[in-house]
């Protein structure tokens, strides 16, 4: 059995992202961190993902780093965020997403007292979009974005034409957004979807 927790990541955790695995399809590489070359690499990634209005989590399975989940746009306010989250590839298809993110609910919901949570996920990445749908986010829209990656342009086109347009030098797609109220957070905990 799995033991894993949420915590906040500290920048003493930052090195231990070098034992990710690389992502093969290269719809996902913007998530890997084979192209960091130097500690200092890692370290700047740290720091821009921790700015103001920014918070970062790390996802932990027996005290090793198998993900994190990222808050940007916290307004404090509306007590609103938009999250991201993103699994060692080493470690995709073992429940572990699916896991961090029931237990980040409750912290963010329940712990820290927010009332409405968003993310944006491409279309193409279907087993995201299963999981978030599996734990009652709710689709909202869905619209054409500059895609993250912008380095392998024509192999992305060429190895997945359904998923990319390329308007002048960039390379587009169709990310959706969901959404996640606590009210709807408190229906899906007292539902079969949490048990």
């Amino acid at each position: 059995m799995m033991y894993i927790s949420i915590e906040e990541f500290d920048v003493a955790d930052v090195l231990d992202l070098k034992t990710w695995g690389v992502h093969q399809d290269l719809r996902y590489v913007q998530y890997g961190f084979d192209r960091f070359y130097s500690d200092d690499n890692f370290r700047k990634w740290y720091e821009i993902k921790t700015r103001k209005k920014k918070k970062l989590f790390a996802i932990k399975e027996s005290g090793k780093i198998r993900g994190y989940i990222s808050l940007r746009e916290i307004n404090n306010f509306f007590k609103s965020a938009v999250m991201g989250i993103s699994i060692d590839p080493n470690y995709l298809s073992k429940g572990i997403g699916t896991y961090a993110l029931r237990l980040f609910l409750s912290l963010y919901f329940k712990d820290m007292g927010m009332n409405y949570l968003s993310l944006k996920v491409s279309q193409f990445n279907e087993r995201a979009i299963n999981l978030y749908e599996s734990l009652g986010f709710k689709y909202k829209k869905t619209r054409l974005e500059t895609f993250e990656n912008q380095m392998d342009n024509f192999k992305l086109l060429l190895h997945y034409p359904n998923d990319f347009r390329q308007i002048g030098e960039y390379l587009y797609t169709d990310v959706s957004q969901y959404i996640m109220t606590k009210s709807r957070y408190e229906e899906m905990l007292y539902s079969s979807l949490y048990l």
